[in-house]
């Protein structure tokens, strides 16, 4: 991620979390960390889900890891004087863990942007304890994400462009585990059993709730508006708004915009 994305989600912190609430509750549960255990957060990001899941492991401990030196600035200040979390700079494709010492892996969108995916899993595997458990959530498919194609398309109807391809292939980027069949082949192949991949669709409050106004500001300062607006001239840019607003109003609750998310909840054990 580059210091650009990382801002964004360090200013936008406290919405992102709100966002991903039903989400974050699906992978915990899916985790099922007992007191006691020894939990790996992959690509901890700011340390939302390594806290939390140090709050189930307690008497245990918890290590974060990313490669965003922003972001775990960010975490180790939340979790200052805590002794139960840690958190590690590092690539965790070829970060040296200590073997096996693990009884979880888990990740909320952090497993998708490997180099190489299989020698990922097989560094995080070794790093787990025989029987230990993976549980992560990645994205399913474009088309599986209504709260960024109403709006992407909205605004690439404005501009007159077609909507960007937010799928990258099987290369690393947010869709890279997004067909089912790959998921599962990348993690048979690096050794993982019992592997299982449940398609969940969660109800996203756009950029954590209030008006639409809060949910277009959001988006447009994310990756999908920074690749349509940035570079477009202020008018074209506010017609672009003006569209995406309109798209968004019809999903306007009393809490803010709901719009359905498609994810993978996967679970495998080592």
């Amino acid at each position: 991620m580059d210091e650009t994305g990382a801002r964004h989600w360090i200013d936008n912190r406290d919405r992102y979390d709100r966002m991903y609430r039903p989400v974050e509750d699906a992978l915990l549960s899916a985790a099922a960390i007992r007191p006691g255990e020894h939990v790996l957060d992959v690509g901890c990001g700011y340390g939302t889900t390594t806290l939390d899941a140090a709050d189930l492991a307690r008497p245990g401990t918890v290590t974060g890891v990313d490669v965003s030196p922003a972001m775990l600035e960010t975490a180790r200040a939340r979790a200052a004087g805590d002794d139960h979390v840690t958190f590690v700079e590092g690539d965790a494709q070829t970060h040296t863990f200590r073997p096996p010492s693990c009884d979880v892996v888990l990740s909320r969108f952090g497993l998708m942007f490997f180099a190489d995916p299989v020698a990922a899993f097989v560094n995080l595997r070794r790093a787990t304890r025989p029987g230990g458990r993976l549980a992560f959530i990645a994205w399913r498919s474009p088309r599986h994400q209504p709260w960024l194609c109403v709006p992407g398309a909205a605004a690439a109807h404005a501009l007159g462009v077609p909507v960007p391809d937010l799928a990258e292939g099987d290369g690393p980027g947010m869709f890279s585990l997004a067909d089912e069949g790959r998921a599962r082949s990348v993690l048979v192949a690096a050794g993982w059993t019992e592997v299982e991949v449940e398609p969940v669709t969660v109800p996203l409050l756009v950029g954590g709730g209030g008006t639409v106004e809060d949910a277009v500001t959001f988006l447009r300062t994310g990756t999908l508006g920074r690749r349509l607006l940035d570079g477009v001239d202020v008018d074209t840019g506010a017609r672009a708004l003006a569209e995406v607003r309109a798209a968004l109003a019809p999903h306007t609750h009393p809490d803010g915009v709901r719009l359905d998310a498609g994810v993978w909840l996967v679970r495998a054990r080592a």
